[in-house]
């Protein structure tokens, strides 16, 4: 009997016991709502959420979580956004262009974590690059260099850049040269070099850059080429003499700027410049448009006259133009002056073999000529010695009338012959004769005495020298 009431005992205080334990505490998890997205971009986009009910524990941690796939968790692409209950604004960066994600808000507490509701939403896709503003760092006659920078490369890897441009101060102009492509380094360092432009005119430029999604481009500007020195050839020498000679030049271009001046230029050295001997020939008009259809422009041709150049000398000689940029030269061109041709008459008594001074020796080019004394061709006095020379000639045969200084005439001898010939003048050399005269009074025009004056004889004296 004891025994039963031991064990009812026990029995009803387990009971008690089981009856007094407290149970255990059931987890509340918070309870939050997820803004919808704004402000979407390429790689970013805003969002956030409300924790309305912290659960009876401290929300310890908040944001937003999101994934490309369903039911996104605040393990890995989340934000922190504070702690408590309340709103709350989220920014999600590092996002992929043009790609769905989900997202969702979360909020923390000692219970876990709870997620509100979830919103789908697309990245902007890729667009154009965008370039900053176009410098010209260096321009000179045919080329400028430049420098640009990609401010963004619109989400996209930029698969190449370069630069267009145009002849023209219109945008956009009428036509593009060929771009020209570079190689992408970075957006700090997209520069370049154009060469092969005309000097002086105005061109257009504008650098692009292009990706996945099209081709941007930068700010156009303007330039004008600097203007070169005029690009001419030399004209071959012509007429040449003994002291004078004639070139000329082709303008082929003004350089872009007008010519200011223009002729040739020599020495008797290698390469002459306007510092040496040189003509002046006017101005240029090479470079001005004569056919506004074609754009065909006007060559410039002009003839030089070269004068006071030394007997039997060797001179190089080129044309020159100058504009505001300089002076260009022509090829050079090398030439020999000829030896000058003198003629010398000695003047001498026939019989008394004496010198005869101030005698006027008279050439003419004809024999009709020499008969009516007209076209004489020059006309000198011997000097003490009795002699006259006579330089420059051009032909090889002179009809020679002799005459006192006050022009009674040595006639000659034979009536038959009439005039005296000199025998075939030697160029390039001095060609010496006597002319040997039989002095008498004789008065012109009045009929011959016995005592007349005439030539007896012109004969070629020894040619002992030449020029040099």
């Amino acid at each position: 009997m004891k025994l039963k009431n031991v064990l009812f005992l026990m029995l009803a205080m387990l009971v008690v016991l089981i009856a007094c334990k407290k149970p255990e505490d059931k987890k509340i998890l918070p309870v939050v709502t997820t803004n919808d997205i704004s402000e979407i971009t390429k790689i970013s986009a805003t969002s956030g959420g409300n924790v309305i009910f912290d659960g009876g524990k401290m929300v310890t941690e908040r944001g937003v979580c999101w994934d490309t796939t369903k039911l996104p968790l605040a393990t890995i692409n989340k934000t922190i956004d504070g702690s408590g209950e309340g709103t709350f604004i989220s920014l999600i960066k590092n996002l992929q262009l043009n790609t769905t994600y989900y997202v969702r808000a979360y909020a923390t507490t000692t219970d876990g974590t709870g997620y509100g509701n979830t919103i789908i939403f697309k990245t902007s896709p890729a667009t154009t690059p965008i370039l900053g503003e176009t410098t010209i760092t260096n321009k000179l006659q045919t080329s400028i260099s430049w420098k640009c920078s990609v401010l963004s490369d619109g989400g996209a890897p930029v698969l190449k850049v370069g630069i267009r441009w145009g002849k023209g101060i219109l945008y956009p102009p009428n036509n593009y040269e060929s771009p020209t492509i570079w190689n992408y380094l970075d957006m700090n360092s997209l520069e370049g070099t154009i060469t092969g432009l005309d000097p002086n005119t105005y061109y257009f430029i504008e650098p692009y850059a292009t990706n996945s999604s099209g081709t941007g481009y930068g700010f156009y500007n303007f330039f004008k080429t600097s203007p070169t020195t005029p690009t001419l050839s030399t004209r071959v020498v012509t007429e040449i003499k003994s002291s004078t000679a004639t070139s000329g030049g082709e303008i082929i271009s003004n350089g872009g700027a007008p010519i200011t001046a223009q002729g040739v230029c020599w020495s008797t050295t290698m390469n002459p410049t306007i510092v040496d001997s040189k003509t002046s020939d006017g101005i240029g008009t090479a470079g001005v448009v004569i056919n506004l259809i074609t754009g065909l422009k006007l060559l410039d041709v002009f003839t030089s006259s070269i004068t006071g150049l030394i007997t039997g000398t060797t001179y190089y000689i080129r044309a020159y133009a100058t504009n505001n940029a300089g002076t260009g030269y022509g090829n050079v061109v090398s030439f020999t002056t000829q030896m000058s041709t003198l003629l010398e008459i000695e003047v001498r008594e026939y019989y008394s073999d004496v010198v005869i001074s101030g005698a006027s020796i008279i050439l003419y080019p004809t024999i009709a000529d020499w008969d009516a004394q007209t076209n004489k061709i020059i006309e000198g006095f011997t000097d003490a010695d009795g002699i006259a020379v006579f330089s420059n000639l051009d032909q090889f045969i002179y009809y020679v009338d002799v005459w006192e200084a006050t022009h009674d005439n040595y006639k000659l001898r034979n009536e038959d012959v009439g005039f005296i010939t000199t025998p075939q003048i030697i160029p390039h050399t001095i060609n010496r004769f006597i002319a040997y005269v039989d002095i008498a009074t004789h008065v012109k025009g009045v009929a011959r005495g016995s005592r007349e004056m005439v030539i007896i004889k012109l004969e070629r004296k020894a040619v002992d020298k030449s020029i040099k």
